[in-house]
């Protein structure tokens, strides 16, 4: 109970102004984002979807938190319906291209997407380890996951 009265003391004080929403970022949070080609402007949204030409999204606003740190990573535009609903057209028509690819090409294509997220696996350890507030070790451990994915 104390401790909820100190921190309810500390934020009366410190007013809006210093407050998480405003504050910069971590030298190494922010190199991470750097890396990736993120934003680090917490302020300015990142389009959070990826509809097969491109980056949007008409939903709503959300706060990516380092739940280890508190410190506010970033600002994600979530998918609306409509964005659903033209990324599902848009991978059906995809589709109709993609089915006509020789199998080996296809394999190629596959073994390229691997050795693209081999080579940023540490970077993409490193945010998830920010994301989900993980040591960095264990947040290699869900991006090394996705590397079978492209072998066959």
């Amino acid at each position: 109970m104390l401790s909820l009265l100190r921190l309810s003391t500390h934020l009366s004080r410190s007013g809006p102004h210093l407050g998480p929403h405003t504050r910069s970022l971590s030298a190494a949070t922010s190199s991470i984002l750097t890396r990736l080609s993120l934003s680090t402007d917490p302020a300015q949204p990142t389009p959070g979807v990826y509809n097969g030409t491109g980056w949007g999204g008409r939903g709503e606003l959300i706060q990516s938190t380092n739940p280890a740190t508190g410190e506010v990573l970033g600002t994600v535009r979530q998918g609306s319906l409509e964005d659903v609903e033209e990324t599902i057209v848009a991978a059906r028509e995809a589709y109709k291209l993609w089915r006509h690819v020789a199998p080996p090409k296809r394999g190629e294509v596959l073994r390229q997407m691997r050795a693209a997220l081999a080579e940023r696996m540490e970077d993409l350890g490193d945010l998830v380890s920010l994301e989900m507030g993980k040591i960095r070790s264990e947040g290699k451990g869900p991006s090394f996951c996705t590397r079978p994915l492209g072998t066959y």
